[in-house]
């Protein structure tokens, strides 16, 4: 099998160095979005996540308190 193609100037990429350079930003977007005029969530509510990032919208969900039972 063939080695994958990495350019000489390219920095070897990881979740710590994502972490590094873009801070809290996709945080703070998830907590503004979720602060707009959104419908509450229901025990009937569906979240689909389409599992791009490291989970800064669900991870925002999980702490955002719903009407009673959700």
């Amino acid at each position: 099998m063939a080695t994958p193609f990495m350019p000489k100037q390219a920095i070897e990429f990881n979740g710590a160095l994502l972490q590094e350079l873009q801070g809290d930003v996709s945080d703070t977007i998830a907590r503004d979005l979720l602060r707009e005029e959104l419908s509450p969530l229901t025990t009937s509510s569906v979240v689909h996540d389409n599992g791009c990032g490291y989970g800064a919208v669900t991870m925002c969900i999980d702490h955002v308190q719903w009407l009673p039972g959700v």
